[in-house]
C-alpha cells in the first residue's frame, strides 16, 4: 500500500493503511478495561438525556450483543468500531476515510451506493476493507496474497469467491443495525438451503451438512419467525449467522467448483499426509499387538478426520463410545483381576499368573488416564476436536500411534485374559493329564475359531470386527 500512500501525502497521518478481512478484526481481542466508580445522577436526568455529540452524517448503532459502532451514511459507507464521540478517533476515522476515497478517484476505482467500507484504527495506524452488498463480496484497493490475509488456501477462483462471501456474511452479522436490513428473498432462499440440509442428514448418513435435522428444524422455525421483520437490526443478525454458516460449508465442500465434496468421507484434497506413506513394519506391529483393536479406531478416526475437517455430531458419537469402551475394559479387568485369588494358592506357574496380573492392572492405570485426559473433550467444539487431532497426529505415521494408545485397555485386558486361560489350562493339565487338557483346548479353539469366521469379514486380521456399509454408518464401535 505504500505505492498508494504517495498521492495524499500532504495528509499528516500516524501509521499506515493495511488490509483487513471481516474475521481478522479486533473485535474479540479487545483487551481495555473500565473503571467503575459511583457518580451523580443530574435532577429529570432520564426524562431529558443529552446523547453525546457526534458530527454530521455519522450515526451511532448498538450490536445485539451489545458492542456500539458508528456509521457514515454517505457513498461509501463508512463502518467503524472506534468510539468516536472522542474527537481524536473522529478526527483520524474522517482523515482515513478522506485518504481512502482521494485514493480511488486516482486508481479510477468506482464505488457504488452498495459498497460500505469498514476503518480499524489503532497504534499501527488503519485497517480497512471493502464489502459490496451486491455481490456479496469483500475487496481491496490493491492486489493482494490471501496467505498475507490470513485467509486458508484455495483451490479455485470459485473456491476464492466462496471465502469472500464468508467475509461479506461476517461482516453483515457484526453490523447489522445501520442499512435496513435484507431482502426477504435472501431469507426464502436460505430457508430453501437448509430445508435441503436437513432432508440431507435425515436420508444419507454421509451428509455433508454440519448439523442434526433437529438443529435444522430449529434454525428453520427462528427463519420464519424473523421473516416479517427482516428490516430490524436483530432480524438481519440472526439470518446472517445463518448464512455465515452456509457460506463455511459451501466454501469446505467446494461448492460449484469442478471437484467438489459430496459426502463426508469423500477426501478431495491432496495433503502432505496423502503423499506421506509409513512403513508397514509398524503399523502390522502395532495392529498385531493390539489383536486388531487398534485398526477399529484407526478406521474410525480415518473416517471422521477426512481432509482435517470434522463434524460435531461424528465427534461426539467416538468420543462417547471411547468413554464406554475404556470404562468396560476397567471393568472386566477388575473382574479377571478377581478370577487370580484362587491361584494365589497354587504354586504351579506363578509367573503366567503375574503376568496376565499385570497386563491387567496396566489395562485399568491406561483406562483410568485415558478417561481423565479426555475429559475436556467430551464437550469439545468442532474446531477444539480439529485442533486436538491436529496437533496428536504423527507426521511420519498419521494416527496409527493414537489409535494404539486409544486400543491399549481392550488390548491389554485381552493379552491378560489369554494368558489367564492359558494359566487355567496348564493347571487342568497338570491335575487331570493330557488326555482331558488336549482335548478341551482343541474344543475351545474350535469355538473361538467358528465365532471368529462367522463374524468377522476381515479374514486377514486377528479378532477384527469391522464390517462395511455404503448404506448406514456401522463402523461405530461394538
Amino acid at each position: 500500500m505504500n505505492h498508494l500512500a504517495s498521492s495524499l501525502s500532504f495528509l499528516e497521518l500516524e501509521g499506515r493503511l493495511r488490509p483487513l478481512t471481516s474475521i481478522s478484526t479486533d473485535r474479540y481481542d479487545k483487551s481495555t478495561k473500565v473503571h467503575l466508580s459511583h457518580t451523580q445522577i443530574s435532577a429529570a436526568y432520564g426524562s431529558n438525556p443529552s446523547p453525546p455529540y457526534l458530527s454530521e452524517q455519522w450515526t451511532a448503532y448498538t450490536h445485539p450483543e451489545g458492542q456500539l459502532y458508528f456509521c457514515r451514511h454517505s457513498q461509501p459507507r463508512v463502518i467503524t468500531e472506534a468510539y468516536l464521540y472522542t474527537r481524536q478517533n473522529l478526527e483520524q476515522i474522517t482523515l482515513w476515510a478522506l485518504w481512502i476515497e482521494n485514493i480511488c478517484r486516482d486508481l479510477g476505482i468506482s464505488i457504488g451506493a452498495d459498497v460500505e467500507l469498514f476503518l480499524q484504527i489503532d497504534e499501527a495506524g488503519c485497517g480497512y476493507y471493502f464489502i459490496d452488498h451486491a455481490t456479496r463480496s469483500e475487496f481491496w484497493l490493491e492486489g493482494l496474497d490471501t496467505e498475507e490475509l490470513g485467509m486458508p488456501e484455495v483451490a479455485s477462483e470459485t473456491h476464492l469467491k466462496l471465502a469472500l462471501e464468508q467475509h461479506y456474511w461476517s461482516h453483515v452479522e457484526r453490523f447489522p443495525m445501520h442499512f435496513g436490513g435484507l431482502q426477504t428473498k435472501t431469507v426464502d432462499e436460505l430457508i430453501c438451503i437448509l430445508s435441503y440440509a436437513q432432508i440431507d442428514r435425515m436420508t444419507s448418513p454421509l451428509s455433508t451438512f454440519p448439523y442434526t435435522p433437529e438443529e435444522f428444524t430449529k434454525h428453520i422455525e427462528l427463519l420464519r419467525a424473523n421473516r416479517d421483520y427482516i428490516a430490524d437490526g436483530h432480524a438481519t443478525c440472526v439470518v446472517a449467522r445463518l448464512w455465515t454458516i452456509v457460506a463455511n460449508h459451501r466454501f469446505t465442500t467446494h461448492y460449484g467448483d469442478e471437484r467438489s465434496r459430496l459426502s463426508r468421507d469423500q477426501s478431495i484434497v491432496l495433503t502432505g499426509h496423502d503423499e506421506t506413506v509409513p512403513g508397514r513394519f509398524l503399523p502390522n506391529l502395532i495392529s498385531r499387538l493390539s489383536l486388531g483393536v487398534s485398526d477399529q479406531y484407526l478406521s474410525k478416526i480415518s473416517d471422521m478426520f477426512v481432509d482435517d475437517l470434522i463434524y460435531i455430531d461424528q465427534w461426539q458419537k467416538f468420543i462417547a463410545q471411547c468413554f464406554r469402551d475404556w470404562r468396560m475394559s476397567s471393568l472386566n479387568a477388575f473382574a479377571l483381576l478377581i478370577l487370580h485369588a484362587p491361584l494365589l494358592w497354587i504354586h504351579a506357574f506363578p509367573w503366567l499368573s503375574l503376568a496376565s496380573s499385570v497386563l491387567l492392572v496396566l489395562s485399568l492405570i491406561s483406562s483410568a488416564f485415558l478417561l481423565f485426559r479426555h475429559e475436556s473433550l467430551l464437550d469439545a467444539s468442532a474446531g477444539e476436536a480439529a485442533s486436538y487431532l491436529l496437533m496428536i497426529r504423527s507426521k511420519k505415521y498419521n494416527f496409527h500411534p493414537l489409535s494404539f494408545v486409544y486400543a491399549l485397555p481392550r488390548a491389554l485386558t485381552f493379552w491378560g485374559m489369554i494368558i489367564l486361560f492359558i494359566h487355567a489350562l496348564s493347571l487342568v493339565t497338570i491335575h487331570q493329564g493330557l488326555a482331558v487338557g488336549l482335548p478341551l483346548l482343541v474344543f475351545i479353539s474350535i469355538v473361538i475359531c467358528g465365532i471368529r469366521r462367522i463374524t468377522s469379514t476381515d479374514s486377514g486380521s486377528v479378532f477384527s470386527f469391522r464390517c462395511s456399509s455404503t448404506q448406514s454408518d456401522s463402523k461405530d464401535f461394538v
